[in-house]
């Protein structure tokens, strides 16, 4: 597979393996409760790297908020990364984490986002498997103001994601 090709599959796994499955924990995902605060139509725009045993990428996404449920809302996700197509994706974002997965919350942090200090509180997700061993872990951070998440941290093994809020719309 070619180094885009291999990029671009760290990019999916990392990005697209969100909170999956609704539990019987009922413990709520953060990333689901951020963007249910807004109303539909609203978007973050975010610029990021990842750095996989293939090599290094940027890349570019805006997410806005296309539905909100009880249990459930989608985002529309519009990537762009170096020397890979365009990607338009509807990604669906569960209210309540897996079981299996840890959450933690580590408090508040104030980061420089678009060039501005924002506090931010900052949760962590680890996604575990049944037998109890990490798969990957995300760390959030999270503002009232910013849709989504304000920057987002996500590592599996020795690859690992970074994004940050560049701009975003509140509807």
């Amino acid at each position: 597979m070619k180094k885009a090709g291999l990029i671009k599959v760290a990019v999916l796994l990392v990005f697209f393996a969100l909170p999956l499955q609704v539990s019987a924990s009922e413990i709520e995902d953060p990333y689901y409760t951020q963007w249910a605060s807004f109303k539909i139509g609203s978007s973050v725009s975010m610029v990021g790297r990842v750095d996989d045993a293939a090599g290094s990428a940027n890349f570019t996404q805006t997410l806005t908020l296309k539905e909100i449920y009880k249990d459930y809302l989608f985002l529309e996700i519009a990537r762009s990364e170096e020397k890979v197509a365009p990607i338009v994706k509807k990604k669906r974002v569960n209210r309540f984490i897996n079981n299996t997965d840890k959450l933690e919350y580590n408090g508040q942090e104030e980061i420089i986002v678009a060039g501005k200090n924002v506090t931010c509180k900052v949760y962590t997700l680890r996604l575990m498997d049944n037998a109890g061993k990490e798969m990957m872990a995300f760390k959030y951070w999270f503002n009232p103001d910013i849709p989504g998440a304000t920057k987002i941290d996500a590592k599996a093994g020795k690859d690992q994601a970074v994004q940050t809020a560049l701009k975003w719309e509140r509807k």
